[in-house]
């Protein structure tokens, strides 16, 4: 509090105190934007395979992944294999951000 007010960290907190994080609804969250960005980006890549590899070289500082980057083409089963490992992997993310935060919120609360 500063004079009297609310300053931002203590409006965190305020809303911090209030919401918990059910990990349904959490997982959901973080599936959905996952699985979205999975198909965006396996579409794109299967399309542009070489803008695709272009774009993530400008992403990787000094790595050139055109040395490992796979020649054979996509194939269904490296697709479906793909969105069920990223849909494991945003069901533990959500765990763990579920967990860290409503601990935060018992501690704060």
């Amino acid at each position: 509090m500063v004079n009297g007010r609310l300053d931002s960290a203590g409006l965190l907190i305020v809303w911090l105190r209030r919401k918990y994080v059910k990990l349904k609804g959490c997982f959901i969250k973080f599936c959905c934007n996952y699985e979205i960005f999975y198909l965006v980006c396996a579409f794109f890549s299967y399309l542009f395979p070489n803008g695709i590899l272009l774009l993530f070289n400008t992403w990787a500082h000094s790595i050139n992944l055109t040395k490992i980057a796979s020649t054979k083409p996509p194939m269904f089963i490296d697709f479906f294999i793909g969105f069920i490992s990223i849909f494991v992997f945003s069901y533990i993310t959500g765990a763990i951000f579920t967990g860290i935060y409503n601990a935060v919120v018992k501690r704060i609360g």
